[in-house]
């Protein structure tokens, strides 16, 4: 059993932002992509579209951000991935939103503002 935490919210060191870490989406990512890899002939082609990744993202390489999302796109394709996404217990929901709270509260402490600087969302409004 991993003892990192599978989903969880910190404030980063300077303050400025907040941290989501999700290792489930990493987790779930990896296996699909080795459970891919395993079906006779995806190797070529997941292989071929990494290395085409592997190329842009070399140090040093002058490269438009649109196409190394177009690449990790042709990777997604090529392993037969889904959408990044998670199903949250409802239980669990409500303890990251205590969490986020809590880092929201010390926040606005800090900066002196109830807002924190985060721009406000009228009801209704999806973020």
């Amino acid at each position: 059993m991993s003892r990192k935490p599978g989903l969880s919210f910190s404030l980063r060191a300077d303050g400025l932002c907040v941290v989501l870490r999700a290792d489930q989406i990493r987790h779930d990512t990896i296996t699909g992509l080795v459970q891919e890899w395993q079906e006779l002939g995806a190797q070529d082609d997941v292989e071929g579209a990494l290395e085409a990744l592997a190329e842009v993202c070399r140090p040093g390489a002058d490269v438009h951000p649109a196409e190394v999302d177009a690449l990790v796109e042709a990777v997604e394709g090529a392993a037969c991935m889904g959408y990044a996404e998670m199903e949250i217990p409802f239980a669990e929901a409500v303890r990251l939103r205590d969490v986020l709270d809590q880092i929201i509260r010390r926040r606005a402490l800090r900066s002196g503002s109830v807002s924190g600087g985060v721009p406000h969302q009228r009801e209704g409004d999806v973020a």
